[in-house]
């Protein structure tokens, strides 16, 4: 259906938070070529807020201003805003991880759907689902920092790794460099690798340590370092009580 350009209003709740580019090219095409793509919006009162086409709405409105009775070809939807506007822009220009994330995650916690629904619903897998939770439950100082484009993807996934308070201590502590290896050695010096765990594999004490996987890669790391240098230290002191039968100063050095 047509709707008058003033009848619509950008949704408060859109998905894309961290603006596009091209802006201008945009505006171009509509003035030479018309709105190629309906916009997707949603009754809200006496008008309708934008679902999916913001950027589009957003030129539109630079073309003939916000007031403008300009009609618009809209397509109407009841329910389900944030997931059509997720997708929509995800099939075209791409969004910020970021948006992509907080709408995603928005969903889950609405208890719309499941992860396993989601994920089948975006052409995805459950995992790909939880790194994008994970990516929206950063802290909102790295979050700004994300959006704010002062580091990428990649960093944004390190700090996936640690609680709140240690990401928002290590986001302080870069001071506005924010290199891949250093940030990742901070993180090393919080969480351990299983593989840096110095108890046999065969060992009864090695049992006891639990373990948790990264989204982002096939690390593992340990889930309760307090628990495991506790359990370090009891492997140790047996290892040098035993040694100490065998040799006669057998002493252990807290390096």
């Amino acid at each position: 259906m047509q709707i008058a350009l003033n009848q619509l209003k950008p949704n408060p709740n859109n998905v894309r938070k961290v603006e596009a580019d091209n802006l201008d090219k945009l505006i171009a095409s509509i003035k030479s070529r018309d709105l190629l793509h309906n916009l997707v919006v949603q009754k809200n009162g006496t008008g309708y807020w934008v679902v999916d086409g913001h950027r589009r709405f957003q030129a539109l409105c630079k073309i003939h201003g916000l007031k403008s009775d300009f009609m618009v070809d809209c397509k109407v939807i009841e329910e389900g805003a944030p997931e059509v506007g997720a997708m929509a822009n995800m099939m075209r220009e791409g969004m910020h991880p970021l948006d992509e994330a907080d709408a995603i995650n928005q969903v889950v916690q609405d208890g719309e759907v499941d992860y396993d629904t989601l994920a089948a619903n975006w052409g995805q897998t459950r995992k790909w689902v939880m790194q994008r939770v994970a990516l929206a439950e950063l802290s909102e100082k790295v979050k700004d920092g994300f959006r704010n484009k002062e580091f990428g993807m990649a960093v944004a996934q390190l700090f996936t790794r640690v609680n709140h308070k240690s990401q928002d201590e290590i986001y302080d502590k870069c001071n506005g460099s924010y290199n891949h290896g250093y940030i990742e050695r901070m993180i090393g010096n919080i969480k351990v690798l299983r593989d840096d765990v110095i108890i046999p594999k065969t060992h009864k004490l090695y049992k006891e340590i639990e373990f948790v996987g990264d989204l982002f890669s096939d690390n593992q790391y340990v889930a309760d370092v307090s628990k495991m240098m506790a359990l370090q230290k009891q492997y140790v002191d047996d290892k040098a009580k035993a040694m100490a039968k065998l040799y006669k100063d057998c002493v252990v050095i807290d390096c």
